[in-house]
């Protein structure tokens, strides 16, 4: 993976961390504290599966979700939906929180952003390196 990945991956990732402490503190920090996790989150987890996971022969189900950008994009905005829309039909359970209708599309901005990204600049190094 090439360093422009790698420096977006962090990026995300300590932008989700830093939502994880404010929620944490009960800060209420607007754009932050409601919807940072939601638009940083998703995209994170499709760099991780892309570069890390696509090529691994003993899981089957794992390389063909990570074959393409799309079909990743696509599984990691439909598990980002269910877990959303979990909190609308089990509020109290494993994720507890409210259903909020403008975290789903903060998932599709976040995940398409990354997905137009990949196909721009293989995340994998095979092709063109990000910028």
């Amino acid at each position: 993976m090439s360093a422009g990945w790698q420096t977006v991956q962090w990026m995300l990732f300590a932008v989700w961390i830093a939502d994880a402490i404010a929620v944490m503190m009960h800060s209420r920090a607007g754009f932050l504290t409601n919807h940072a996790a939601d638009l940083t989150l998703p995209p994170w987890l499709y760099i991780t599966f892309r570069r890390r996971y696509r090529g691994l022969a003993g899981l089957p189900l794992v390389r063909d979700v990570c074959a393409s950008a799309v079909m990743t994009g696509s599984f990691v905005l439909l598990a980002s939906c269910a877990t959303e829309v979990s909190q609308y039909f089990w509020p109290h359970g494993v994720f507890a929180g409210t259903f909020d209708w403008y975290d789903l599309f903060t998932y599709l901005i976040g995940v398409t952003a990354v997905v137009a990204a990949d196909l721009r600049w293989d995340i994998r190094g095979a092709g063109r390196a990000m910028p």
